[in-house]
C-alpha cells in the first residue's frame, strides 16, 4: 500500500463507482487537506482507504479480497480501528480478519439510500439555515448523544449545510450535513411530529447538496422505519447496506 498526494490518482475509481464511494468523495470534498489516502501499489488503483482526521475513522472501498488483505497488513495491522459506512460485504471479510469484537465495540448497520435526481419539488419558505446557537438542542435530542457530540455538531453547523424549522420561534425541526457528507440527525420534535416538518427540513437539506454539486445520501439504521418512509417518500432510491464498527487488529 502507498499513500497518495494527488488525488488525481483516484478520480477514475470514484467516477467508475461513484454510488458505491459517495461517503469517500463526501469526505475528501469537505476536508480536502484533513484526510490520509491509500491505494494498492501499481498502476491499476484497485481500491482505497481514506482516514479522517477530524473524525478518526476509516473507510475502505474495493472489489478485490487481495486489497482487503494488503490494507491490513500495511495499514491496520496492530491497531484498533473503527469503520465508517463500509458496504456490509467488505465489513464482514474485515471483522473476519480482526480479533472477535469485545462488548463496548459499536457497531450499527445502515441501509444506504442516495438521491439520483437533479433538483428537489416542493421545497418549503419556512425553513431556514441553522445557526451555532441552535447546536445545544440539536445535540439534547440526538440518539448518539456523546461527550463530544455537542462540539461535533457544531462544526457540521458551521462548515456545511444545515436545515432548521420553527414554529412561534421555537425549533422545532432539523436536519444537517455530516463529514461524509451524508445528511443526518434529522428530528422533529414529539409534540410537532405528524404534519410533514421533517419532509420538510429533509427535502431543504437534500436540495442544498445538489447545490454544492455532490448526490445527496443518507445512512439509516435497520429497522428505523420512519427514517426509511420519510427517505422514500422524499424520493431517495436504497443503495446497499452498509456497517458502522471497530475492528482489532493488533496482535
Amino acid at each position: 500500500m502507498r499513500k497518495i498526494t494527488d488525488k488525481n490518482e483516484i478520480k477514475n475509481f470514484l467516477c467508475e463507482h461513484r454510488i458505491d464511494n459517495l461517503n469517500i468523495a463526501g469526505y475528501m470534498h469537505n476536508h480536502p487537506d484533513e484526510c490520509n489516502i491509500w491505494v494498492n501499489d501499481g498502476d491499476t488503483v484497485r481500491g482505497l482507504v481514506l482516514y479522517g482526521e477530524e473524525t478518526k475513522y476509516y473507510i475502505i472501498n474495493c472489489y478485490d479480497d487481495d486489497f482487503i488483505k494488503e490494507a491490513v497488513r500495511d495499514i491496520f495491522d496492530g491497531k484498533e480501528v473503527f469503520f465508517s459506512g463500509v458496504r456490509k460485504e467488505l465489513a464482514d471479510k474485515l471483522m473476519l480478519l480482526g480479533k472477535s469484537r469485545k462488548t463496548t465495540d459499536i457497531e450499527d448497520s445502515c441501509y444506504l439510500y442516495y438521491y439520483p435526481y437533479k433538483s428537489v419539488e416542493g421545497l418549503s419558505k419556512n425553513v431556514r439555515p441553522l445557526r451555532i446557537e441552535d447546536a445545544p438542542v440539536i445535540d439534547y435530542f440526538y440518539t448518539y448523544r456523546s461527550s463530544g457530540s455537542l462540539d461535533a455538531i457544531k462544526r457540521d453547523i458551521q462548515r456545511r449545510p444545515g436545515v432548521g424549522l420553527e414554529l412561534d420561534g421555537e425549533l422545532v425541526a432539523w436536519t444537517l450535513v455530516h463529514p461524509d457528507n451524508s445528511n443526518g440527525i434529522l428530528y422533529v420534535k414529539p409534540f410537532f411530529r405528524g404534519s410533514n416538518l421533517g419532509t420538510e427540513v429533509g427535502k431543504a437539506l437534500t436540495q442544498a447538496v445538489i447545490d454544492r454539486g455532490d448526490i445527496p445520501f443518507v445512512h439509516i439504521v435497520n429497522g428505523n422505519d420512519a427514517s426509511v418512509h420519510i427517505t422514500e417518500k422524499m424520493g431517495f432510491r436504497f443503495g446497499y447496506n452498509v456497517v458502522w464498527f471497530e475492528c482489532d487488529f493488533s496482535k
